[in-house]
């Protein structure tokens, strides 16, 4: 394993708060989870609904307490027993951080980092003509050919780093994984967000 810093666990668990969230976001979860699709790992943009909720969220409370904002949330689904394409989020642009919430079956799904100089940055996934994600320039590889340098269990609220190659490994759950994917205004550094958060006392172990 690398030590390389690419994730940190928060330090609460915010079980209220993933409790309401999986309640409020019920139906969209269960139409997500019965798309028919090819793709393993998929999102719906839910920004505007999870900022209606303010501070009757502990999370958020939490979020206002720092310097930053909350700019723009998916809700993500992995299928089971797949895993997600390698990719780089936003890669036109690169996304550095991002804070997972845990909203359904996570204890079995991990994400895994790569070696970011094994691949070249190849295709772009284009989405309402924003760039969302990059992919390998080979293209569909198999994880037995990834050079995985750190990995981290998604059944806690965690901040992971965006911006080299990483992928959800689902492949040992047999529920769908679904999680919140929360970014933050200005794009700060993931550096910047967890020496932020750990002032605040926000960051708990790993």
């Amino acid at each position: 394993m690398s030590t390389m810093d690419n994730y940190h666990h928060l330090s609460k668990l915010y079980q209220k708060d993933i409790e309401f969230l999986r309640n409020h976001f019920n139906e969209l979860i269960l139409k997500m989870i019965s798309f028919k699709t090819n793709l393993h790992h998929y999102f719906e943009t839910v920004t505007e609904d999870f900022l209606s909720l303010g501070n009757d969220l502990e999370f958020n409370r939490d979020i206002n307490s720092t310097k930053y904002t909350v700019d723009h949330v998916n809700l993500f689904v992995c299928k089971a027993y797949k895993i997600g394409g390698l990719h780089i989020d936003s890669a036109g642009d690169p996304r550095f951080v991002s804070i997972n919430l845990p909203i359904m079956d996570n204890d079995r799904s991990q994400i895994v980092w790569v070696n970011p100089g094994q691949y070249n940055l190849g295709e772009y996934d284009l989405r309402d003509r924003t760039i969302r994600a990059g992919h390998p320039v080979s293209g569909a590889l198999s994880i037995g050919e990834w050079e995985i340098i750190d990995k981290a269990n998604f059944g806690v609220p965690t901040i992971i780093r965006v911006n080299h190659w990483h992928s959800i490994d689902n492949r040992f759950n047999p529920q769908p994984r679904v999680a919140l994917a929360i970014r933050l205004a200005k794009n700060p550094s993931f550096e910047e967000v967890v020496s932020e958060l750990r002032q605040k006392q926000l960051i708990g172990g790993g």
